[in-house]
């Protein structure tokens, strides 16, 4: 898979925000921390401790802590807040977003 550009990042991530937020913080999060899809979709409130990110790594990899950035954080505790996945589409839909 070829890797994004930064200039491809930003453009993606403005058609995103201007199709909808959650598209957005999806997206922004997944190549942020580089999450896989499947990885991104399994977010819950549980992966959020002190302003941080730990998620279990799929395929074999480990768990890994990374700090959120201070601008997604409200939107991320605003996620966490209202329980469940913070995304509620399935992979194929991601792919079709993206």
């Amino acid at each position: 898979m070829k890797s994004l550009i930064k200039s491809e990042l930003d453009a993606l991530l403005k058609v995103a925000r201007s199709h909808s937020e959650s598209d957005y913080l999806m997206f922004k999060l997944s190549f942020y921390h580089g999450l896989r899809v499947s990885e991104v979709l399994s977010l819950t409130a549980e992966n959020i401790v002190g302003g941080c990110l730990v998620i279990q790594r799929l395929k074999g990899s480990k768990k890994t802590i990374q700090p959120l950035p201070v601008d997604d954080r409200d939107a991320v505790e605003e996620l966490a807040a209202k329980g469940g996945p913070f995304f509620t589409i399935c992979r194929k839909t991601v792919w079709l977003h993206m």
